[in-house]
């Protein structure tokens, strides 16, 4: 699991993200091998798409649990 917390600034956020892939890219590759050798020949440079699905999904469900906004409305500019 992603050490996460809500005060968190970009850059921390960024450090935490980079450690969980850091952690679990081998693992999820290595249990995922047979599958993604499988379909390669099919799908070619997708399957790495399809590496990436299993990999990154824990990411996004720890950021959602944390409620980080993903975006901000614009400024509106005062001139």
């Amino acid at each position: 699991m992603i050490e996460l917390k809500t005060d968190m600034t970009i850059v921390p956020l960024g450090m935490a993200l980079d450690a969980y892939i850091e952690h679990n890219w081998s693992a999820v590759l290595t249990s995922s091998r047979d599958e993604l050798f499988a379909l390669f020949p099919e799908y070619e440079d997708a399957t790495y798409g399809m590496y990436l699905d299993k990999l990154i999904p824990p990411l996004g469900r720890s950021c959602v649990a944390m409620a980080f906004n993903w975006w901000m409305p614009p400024k509106t500019m005062i001139l």
